[in-house]
Parts: structure tokens; sequence; C-alpha cells
């Protein structure tokens, strides 16, 4: 009887050229990578995911892209909570915004006094009015839109809706 018995590259890293992770297999081995990092076309190295740049983050405010992770930042006036993964206004922020009447997010910026005063944003895909500076107007055109009628165009948009 002729055995063939199977040689583990991985035990050695003289038989293999994983960047990260060797895989056994009878006969042959596989390179693959931890979580965080992509394996390239030369399908032994690995690279950084940027997380950010994919938008696979899921991060609310902001993306800091880190060497095989990432972290969620928020912006000025809001606190990241690790618990639901979401930036909540701080204690300060919602004191000065309570009366601002923002249609969608408030944020306290300094002026020139260095006092905390409320500033008006709106969600990705919608504008302020610069009317008010409270109320937002969505960039795309949908049937939903306030005050749209058939044929006519809607105001901050370029076509008829």
């Amino acid at each position: 009887d002729n055995l063939c018995i199977d040689v583990d590259e991985c035990s050695s890293p003289t038989l293999n050229d994983c960047h990260q992770v060797c895989n056994n297999t009878e006969g042959a081995y596989f390179c693959s990578c931890h979580h965080g990092y992509r394996l390239t076309s030369d399908r032994r190295t690995c690279t950084d995911v940027n997380e950010c740049a994919d938008r696979s983050d899921q991060c609310q405010q902001m993306c800091n892209n880190t060497e095989g992770s990432f972290e969620c930042l928020c912006e000025e006036g809001f606190n990241y909570n690790t618990t639901t993964k979401l930036c909540v206004p701080s204690a300060t922020t919602k004191q000065v915004c309570q009366y601002s009447q923002c249609q969608q997010d408030c944020r306290t910026v300094q002026n020139s006094n260095n006092q905390n005063t409320p500033q008006c944003f709106c969600d990705s895909g919608y504008t302020l009015d610069n009317s008010d500076n409270k109320s937002c107007k969505s960039l795309t055109l949908t049937s939903a839109l306030p005050g749209a009628e058939a044929g006519r165009a809607v105001p901050g948009t370029e076509e008829a809706v």
C-alpha cells in the first residue's frame, strides 16, 4: 500500500507565504485574513478594509478608519452611546436647542462672544431653507413633498413634480 501523508504547510512559515492566516487542506493550503482585512489579488497578502469609504461602518455622523477596524465619532455637541451606537445630544446641546424649532437637527455653535447658540442642520438628502434657517427642503423630488402639485416646480428644485 502506498499511503500519502498530508504535509501541513501551515505548521511552518517556511512552507507557506500567507500574510495573516494559513488554512491547511489535504494536499494544499489557502490564505485568508483577519476581520477588517481583505485578501488581495495575489491571494496571500491582506490589506485593510476601509469601512468608512465602503460605508459599511453604519456610523451615524462620522467615521474614522483604523488599521483592521474603524471607530464611530460624533460631531461637537454630541456624545457616542456605545450601547445604541448612536450620537446623542449632550446636555448642553439639549438645553441650547430646546426652543430652536429646527425641523430636523440642531447643534450648538459658538458665536463671536464664545456663547453656545443653536444652529439648525438637515439630514442627508435635504438642504436648509435659507428663508427661515430652520426648515429643511428635499434635494430629490418625490410626490410626498408638502405643497407639491402635479406639473409644478417645487421651490428649491429644478424639475417639475
